[in-house]
């Protein structure tokens, strides 16, 4: 027969701590015993402070906040755990991107290393392998220097391995650095066969990027000098220069020269003894420059020859001088090997019907001499030239208008024909000719000089 004890409080007496229970408190299948509380199936605890250690398998532990567990957590062995393949790294959608097998680990997708700057990033990916890309200094401010690490330099576009602190960093063999790339002007691939050649009519800029480019080419032509007038001289023919052998690597400002204007008459005789006006100059950068044609000069120059002031003007090919006039103007001025052009011709000097002035100096050759006879000389010959992939002639002089005698024609590569009764012709824009000369009638106009051009080319290949 069990024995039974009702009361209300258990406590212990004045200046006693302790209750003893010599054995353990059960009730139902909850236990108190000597080392803690076991408690049976069903049980519910409420808040429990101060307590260091718990018991059991902690299979009925529900409802955990993490909030509450702070401090060392133990270790705890996954060999338990289901739902996990811990074989495999997965994207935020189940997809999984890094597989672990017998023979290392398969990657789905690219594995991406990435520092302070996103633009500098190496990455690994199915097809490919990107080293980390960086300027030249970024590298020596950032990149480690171990030996074999390989970067690649952005500035200078190439695969670069440090190899020892003694030797830095170098240029991995098999790169090349950017491929020579040029613009500017009108770019052609196709009209000549292994070259790329840019043609500028206007002034621009010839840029370039990447390795250096050699075997180059310029053709450079100034503009024509402008014809006079009244029986007028022809203009000269702008500077021919071709320079071979160039090497490209820097960007090179280009100016093409415009064709100078001829002398108008408006009144039948006032443009008498006045120059037309010179070509401007054409450059490919400060080395390389053609001087523009000179210009024609009107009737009544005075029979001086050479430079002086009543002569057609000097400049890349000379300008002829006026009827009466027998002064030309020197070509080739200013200097320079081989000449950029030849001299202007002289005009008759015999008054009366039979005069005629002097064609202008063109690329290859004088130009003709007016006479009283013959009337006005043509213009001196261009010269051909291929650099295009075609042959095409520039550089040609101006015509003088003459009298009974009949006018000179403009020489071959752009030069205008003199005129016998009115305007004399212009150059041809684009060759650099010299204008035609005008007739003493009516309120003819000597002609205008042609601008120049500037055609670059370098093997494409």
């Amino acid at each position: 027969m069990t024995s039974k004890i009702v009361v209300n409080n258990i406590g212990s007496d004045t200046g006693i701590n302790t209750v003893t229970f010599d054995s353990n408190v059960q009730r139902g299948s909850s236990n108190l015993h000597s080392t803690g509380l076991a408690l049976g199936a069903g049980s519910t605890v409420g808040a429990v402070t101060g307590v260091t250690t718990y018991y059991g398998d902690g299979s009925q532990l529900t409802n955990l906040s993490a909030s509450n567990l702070t401090g060392a957590l133990p270790a705890i062995s996954g060999a338990n755990l289901t739902g996990i393949d811990a074989t495999s790294l997965k994207d935020s959608s189940g997809n999984v991107k890094i597989q672990g097998n017998n023979s290392g680990a398969t990657l789905t997708g690219v594995l991406t290393a990435t520092g302070g700057n996103p633009n500098e990033s190496a990455f690994l990916s199915p097809t490919a392998v990107g080293v980390g890309t960086t300027t030249t200094t970024g590298r020596n401010a950032g990149v480690g220097t171990a030996s074999g690490t390989i970067v690649f330099n952005a500035t200078a576009g190439v695969l670069q391995v440090y190899v020892a602190d003694a030797f830095g960093w170098q240029d991995v063999s098999s790169g090349d650095g950017y491929a020579f790339n040029a613009t500017g002007g009108t770019k052609n691939t196709g009209s000549r066969s292994g070259y790329a050649v840019h043609t500028f009519t206007s002034p621009g800029t010839f840029t370039v990027q990447g390795d250096a480019k050699s075997g180059g080419e310029v053709l450079i032509v100034a503009g024509g000098g402008g014809a006079g007038c009244y029986g007028g001289g022809g203009g000269g023919a702008g500077g021919f220069r071709k320079i071979t052998g160039l090497t490209f690597s820097s960007p090179v400002t280009v100016q093409v020269g415009s064709g100078g204007a001829g002398v108008p008459n408006p009144s039948g005789s006032t443009g008498t003894g006045v120059r037309g006006t010179s070509g401007t100059p054409s450059y490919f950068g400060p080395s390389y420059v053609s001087a523009g044609g000179g210009g024609g000069m009107g009737n009544n120059g005075g029979p001086t020859g050479g430079d002086a002031s009543n002569s057609g003007a000097p400049g890349g090919s000379g300008g002829g001088g006026g009827a009466f006039g027998p002064g030309g103007g020197t070509g080739n001025q200013p200097p320079v090997s081989p000449p950029q052009g030849n001299n202007g011709a002289g005009g008759g000097d015999s008054g009366g019907p039979r005069w005629g002035g002097g064609g202008g100096g063109g690329a290859g050759g004088n130009g003709g001499a007016g006479s009283s006879g013959s009337g006005g000389g043509n213009g001196g010959s261009g010269t051909a030239d291929s650099i295009t992939g075609s042959s095409t002639t520039y550089a040609g002089g101006g015509g003088a208008s003459g009298g009974d005698g009949g006018s000179g024609s403009g020489g071959s590569g752009g030069g205008g024909n003199g005129s016998p009764s009115g305007t004399g012709g212009n150059g041809s824009g684009g060759l650099g000719g010299g204008g035609g000369g005008s007739s003493s009638n009516g309120t003819g106009t000597g002609g205008n000089g042609g601008s120049g051009v500037v055609i670059v080319a370098y093997p494409s290949s």
